[in-house]
């Protein structure tokens, strides 16, 4: 019977250790962060169907990470954003606990690290997550004001005018971006 790694065991590995040394300067230069999100990005796709316990989680740290970059998500303590930076970078290392180019093992340790660290600030991404559903709330408010204030900037000279059955009395959004 086959022992299966645990999060907690990759942890405690020497090559994790390394990854939480570098986590600190990938974090504080964004465009190293990016070009190590790049890469993530990239090998997580790959695996896409051995990662699927944690994808949702895995994709939503990209974007927290992306977000922070950009300085536009800022609210996680730094331990939490050191510790998904760390899990990154092992999940990038060629040569970590169970090196990648051993077939049908080698994201074994990845997963199993990435599960752990995910699970462990699951309320941080959760918090991240209820963030970007309120940027995305404000942006498509911001977007209809947007369009409101276009079609109303319009109504003293379509009350003039005759109307055109041809032309909308409100914009299509090809229109509107051109204003």
């Amino acid at each position: 019977m086959r022992k299966r790694i645990s999060g907690k065991k990759v942890e405690n590995s020497s090559s994790f250790k390394s990854a939480k040394d570098a986590a600190s300067e990938y974090a504080q230069n964004p465009k190293k962060l990016n070009q190590l999100l790049d890469q993530a990005v990239k090998k997580a796709h790959a695996s896409k169907g051995r990662l699927a316990e944690v994808w949702e989680s895995l994709l939503a740290s990209f974007r927290l990470l992306r977000a922070y970059t950009t300085g536009q998500y800022r609210d996680i303590p730094w331990t939490s954003l050191l510790s998904i930076v760390a899990s990154i970078i092992y999940f990038v290392m060629p040569l970590d606990l169970i090196p990648d180019f051993i077939l049908a093992l080698g994201l074994i340790d990845d997963a199993a690290l990435l599960g752990w660290i995910l699970s462990s600030l699951k309320t941080d991404i959760e918090n991240f997550i209820e963030w970007e559903k309120a940027q995305a709330k404000d942006e498509t408010m911001t977007r209809v004001n947007q369009i409101l204030k276009f079609c109303l900037s319009g109504i003293g000279t379509q009350i003039t005018e005759p109307r055109n059955s041809e032309k909308p009395a409100c914009p299509d959004s090809s229109e509107i971006r051109q204003h």
